[in-house]
């Protein structure tokens, strides 16, 4: 496996709605990132060997299987992946860690992209600075995060 181009971090973006997929894609790539697409999960976890990974991208409501079981799946396959999970239902942190998920975040929609962006690039540098604080704060009950987007590692 090998990065897609130069040394840019690849991102897997799992989506069934293909105008988002599209957007999130182009999007991604303007930002630097080498995108690879899939539309649902078994195409993802084909395309997991394609590619170095350093994130994948994952819709919550997927044809045929879900994001969570999704995740699951690349934790154990490819567990050097930071899993980044997304969806309009609004789960908390706390809920998916107890999902076992092996995620390393969530990201309610609508999203801003630059805060999507910016979360991706801490995933891959860890140096990157934090991200502001979210316009609504997140409750203490949630684990305390560095960011409004991060998955607690323990929450049982």
């Amino acid at each position: 496996m090998a990065k897609l181009t130069n040394d840019n971090p690849v991102v897997l973006v799992v989506e069934d709605e293909p105008n988002e997929l599209k957007a999130l894609t182009i999007g991604l790539e303007l930002e630097g990132f080498d995108v690879i697409g899939a539309a649902n999960g078994s195409e993802a976890l084909s395309r997991l060997d394609d590619a170095d990974y350093s994130v994948a991208l994952v819709d919550l409501m997927l044809p045929e299987t879900n994001g969570i079981q999704l995740a699951r799946e690349i934790k154990i396959k490819r567990p050097e992946v930071a899993t980044i999970l997304m969806s309009a239902y609004h789960l908390s942190p706390v809920q998916l860690a107890r999902a076992e998920t092996g995620a390393v975040g969530f990201v309610p929609k609508p999203f801003r992209f630059e805060e999507l962006v910016h979360f991706i690039r801490t995933k891959v540098d860890p140096r990157s600075a934090p991200l502001a604080p979210p316009t609504s704060p997140q409750p203490e009950r949630d684990g305390g995060m560095s960011s409004p987007f991060d998955v607690p590692e323990s929450a049982g």
